[in-house]
């Protein structure tokens, strides 16, 4: 019998910033064999609930309904929400293996008193998996990874430890959000290598930020008055001292010199990321100004 009960799993997940709700009795709740080894868990298993229900249903099927109960430690349910079920092994992975971690190779069939286990609500047959829940499922396996000292990677889809009988967890193209999993089965499974390599990512803060939306070069009146009067704001030096009014007015007085100069104090002034406008689009700016500068003058 195991006595390591992980009774400090919810406040692990509060601190993470996740929206957390406790299972009355999870801090005792264990399969037969009880609670961890000493120095154990050594994974973080993945799965989904293969269901289409309310996550107090879930919940009420991992802790009391099932036949095995308690099912997992956790329920991540459509919300990203944490429900916190149990503190002590489980019974959720069933014959697989064996398979390394950095701890050690689980041996054969033994997951159950090996791994922290996560139920994430979806039915594993295209319902969309919210960004939200998506995060969250990293953010939960890497506070646990951290608390656990684990690395970010000791995780394992239910697929990966028995590929001969479970699919879990699909669909990799339901998934939303700017993290897209490959696929490894005709049933939509997700890489177990790209959950490894986001999960690491994460963790390490490296992750590349979600794609901005294309920019609009167009340039219109306002983008034009915008930067004369950034110019002006940066205190830069006319020729004959021309005021904010003559560059927007009398810009026809302007020469050739006083439009270089505008162009390059632009450049070089940290305005031009205000609005998050690319090079390209400053560029496009500036000869635009010049030909409505020459159009004036003629």
């Amino acid at each position: 019998m195991g006595s390591n009960y992980l009774t400090s799993l919810a406040d692990w997940c509060r601190e993470a910033g996740l929206h957390v709700h406790e299972v009355d009795g999870w801090q005792s709740r264990a399969r037969s064999s009880g609670g961890y080894e000493s120095g154990r868990p050594w994974a973080i298993m993945w799965h989904h609930t293969a269901s289409s229900t309310s996550a107090q249903n879930d919940v009420n099927y991992i802790c009391y309904n099932c036949p095995d109960a308690p099912v997992s430690n956790f329920l991540l349910d459509r919300d990203g929400h944490v429900w916190v079920c149990a503190a002590g092994a489980t019974n959720t992975n069933g014959k697989g293996g064996p398979i390394g971690f950095s701890k050690g190779v689980v041996p054969l069939d033994s997951m159950n008193s090996y791994a922290v286990s996560i139920e994430a609500a979806n039915n594993g047959l295209g319902e969309p998996w919210p960004q939200e829940q998506i995060d969250a499922y990293f953010t939960l396996n890497n506070v646990l990874a951290s608390h656990l000292g684990l690395n970010p990677d000791d995780c394992c889809t239910h697929h990966e430890w028995a590929p001969d009988r479970k699919i879990d967890p699909a669909t990799a193209n339901a998934v939303q959000g700017p993290w897209q999993p490959g696929s490894v089965t005709s049933s939509g499974t997700w890489s177990q290598v790209d959950i490894l390599q986001e999960a690491i990512e994460r963790a390490a803060g490296t992750r590349p930020p979600d794609p901005l939306p294309p920019e609009d070069d167009t340039v219109t009146d306002e983008d034009v008055q915008r930067i004369a009067l950034a110019v002006w704001d940066t205190r830069m030096q006319l020729a004959g001292g021309t005021s904010s009014g003559s560059l927007l007015v009398d810009a026809a007085e302007l020469d050739d010199n006083d439009v270089e100069r505008i162009a390059l104090k632009v450049w070089d002034t940290p305005m031009i990321l205000a609005d998050g406008m690319s090079s390209g689009t400053l560029l496009t700016m500036i000869q635009d100004i010049v030909e409505r500068i020459e159009a004036l003058g003629g």
